[in-house]
């Protein structure tokens, strides 16, 4: 009798362990599928410009793409000195819409390459990226290109401290851009100084704006600048959509206010690969 007891209280341990084994097991499943559902994805590849120089110090956008709603932020990251950026993010539902059996589900993803908030390119949208594989985006955008010269007086005398904006003649209004000129030139944001500056050639003014430089001693300016299709509405076979580029010069008198004391012709359908010089160009001092 005792012996059938213990065997008895044998078997139902056995059964309980068993049972215990299998919701453990059940539980570790569960968890390793959440685990490889959530766990870290990276997306990255390379920024690099029409020259292939790196394009060091953009900020890159990952989205995914939805047709429902507005696209989702994925993350964000700034290139290395190499234009090298990788973006970390969990994997999961994305359209939480749909059925987990719908590979829509799944993200579609694309990437945006910003220089102070102005947007450089977008890239092909990647269509139902699986989730347990890292994705390479690369983009090239347009490359930097320079406007340089020196400003002289009437006298054929350089002249330090003028302030020169360079433009884009085009048919759209300057005006209105204003609200965006900051994004429009690579280097440091524009000086509210400078856009005061700007917003004075605006009222007359039919142009994009390219960038600005000051004179030094000698009167020599540089202006970076980047290049791409400059007019939207024309194909790339059409030499239009080159820049038809010119400059205006602005002086601070002794009160503190600035104005125009000189503009050069406009260099129709420059090259963009070509850097633009304005030589002893001539402003006139009161």
């Amino acid at each position: 009798m005792r012996i059938k007891r213990v065997n008895s209280y044998l078997s139902f341990l056995k059964k309980i362990t068993l049972g215990c084994a299998y919701a453990l097991l059940i539980v570790c499943l569960f968890l390793m599928m959440a685990s490889d559902t959530w766990a870290k994805r990276t997306i990255k590849g390379k920024i690099i410009d029409e020259d292939g120089k790196p394009g060091a110090g953009l900020e890159v956008h990952a989205y995914d793409q939805d047709k429902a709603k507005k696209d989702t932020l994925m993350g964000k990251v700034k290139t290395d000195g190499n234009g090298v950026y990788a973006i970390s993010y969990k994997g999961g539902h994305w359209d939480s819409s749909l059925g987990h059996k719908d590979t829509s589900w799944r993200p579609d993803i694309y990437i945006a390459v910003f220089e102070h908030q102005r947007l450089l390119k977008k890239s092909d949208v990647y269509r139902d990226v699986k989730l347990k594989d890292d994705i390479v985006i690369n983009v090239q955008i347009p490359a930097i290109r320079y406007i340089e010269g020196n400003i002289v007086d009437q006298n054929k005398k350089s002249v330090e401290g003028i302030c020169v904006i360079a433009l884009d003649d085009d048919r759209e209004s300057l005006m209105d851009k204003m609200s965006g000129l900051h994004e429009s030139t690579p280097g440091s944001p524009i000086p509210s100084e400078v856009k005061e500056i700007i917003g004075k050639a605006a009222k007359d003014e039919k142009a994009d704006f390219l960038g600005f430089g000051m004179t030094d001693k000698n009167g020599k300016f540089n202006i970076a600048y980047r290049g791409g299709h400059w007019d939207k509405s024309l194909s790339h076979k059409d030499t239009r959509w080159r820049p038809d580029i010119y400059i205006i010069m602005f002086k601070k008198n002794a009160k503190g206010k600035w104005s125009e004391v000189g503009r050069s012709g406009i260099r129709r359908d420059h090259t963009l690969r070509e850097k633009l010089v304005f030589k002893d160009e001539p402003v006139q001092i009161p």
